[in-house]
């Protein structure tokens, strides 16, 4: 009886060493003392002071938030552009061809995230995946309002422009997405990830929930202004454009490419 506890107790401490070793290893070889009180034995206050000290795991939190708003504004803009008059700098499209671009673009997506995306991350790594991403939807915002003062003639040619600048921008979307989420659930020991998860799905949640705001707002405001460029129509793409920078930038300078070794 008493010898089957002792048993038991040391295979549980091999395991907690392992655990604490696969911890280690996954956060980028920090090492140092861990607290094994659950987040409801501490305190929701001092769970999240202890979050807050995390600076690579706020870092990442701020990196996804910005993101979180950014696409939810392009999700909320590219049918208001497309569906605006070509004096107002729009496309001037049915609703009707609206839902069929947007119905190609989810189909394409799909084969890329089914297809495509696992090599381009094994390639680059979470972090330089989402750099780049990043990075290459700022001409991708930028050009999309471009689009009806190209020249392009005929429906077919405006359609593929616009759906190949919607696709290459929506999977750099997901490139984004799915990368940050690996970088957060990498950057806090194991029994930090829940509190840590919960935290960063509110924050990103509330910004999902301001985008449509936001967007819709800056572009009606750059409709009716009477402003040049650029702010006419463009503003808000150039918004959208600064957004994305601005978490490249992010990433850049407070998400660590080394700290993230084989995620």
């Amino acid at each position: 009886g008493e010898g089957n506890v002792v048993v038991v107790q040391l295979s549980a401490g091999e395991d907690d060493a392992e655990d604490v070793a696969l911890t280690a290893a996954d956060s980028g070889g920090r090492a140092g003392p861990t607290d094994d009180r659950t987040a409801g034995e501490k305190g929701s206050l001092v769970v999240l002071k202890e979050l807050l000290a995390e600076r690579l795991a706020i870092a990442n939190i701020g990196v996804y938030t910005v993101y979180s708003l950014l696409v939810i504004m392009n999700d909320e803009v590219f049918p208001l552009w497309a569906l605006s008059s070509t004096s107002s700098g729009g496309m001037d499209l049915p609703v009707s061809d609206i839902g069929l671009i947007l119905t190609i673009c989810g189909v394409l997506l799909t084969l890329f995230q089914f297809f495509l995306y696992s090599p381009v991350i094994k390639y680059l790594g979470s972090v330089r995946g989402f750099r780049w991403a990043a990075l290459g939807t700022v001409p991708l915002y930028l050009v999309l309002p471009l689009i009806p003062r190209m020249g392009v003639s005929g429906k077919p040619a405006q359609w593929a422009l616009i759906v190949l600048v919607a696709v290459l921008a929506r999977c750099c979307n997901a490139v984004c997405f799915c990368s940050i989420s690996l970088l957060i659930n990498h950057s806090v020991p194991v029994e930090k990830r829940g509190s840590l998860n919960g935290l960063s799905m509110t924050l990103g949640s509330l910004a999902k929930a301001l985008g449509p705001i936001v967007g819709g707002l800056l572009y009606a405001w750059s409709l009716s202004n009477g402003i040049g460029w650029p702010l006419n129509y463009h503003f808000v793409f150039i918004v959208m454009a600064v957004l994305s920078g601005a978490s490249a930038f992010m990433a850049y300078t407070m998400v660590p490419a080394e700290h993230f070794l084989g995620v």
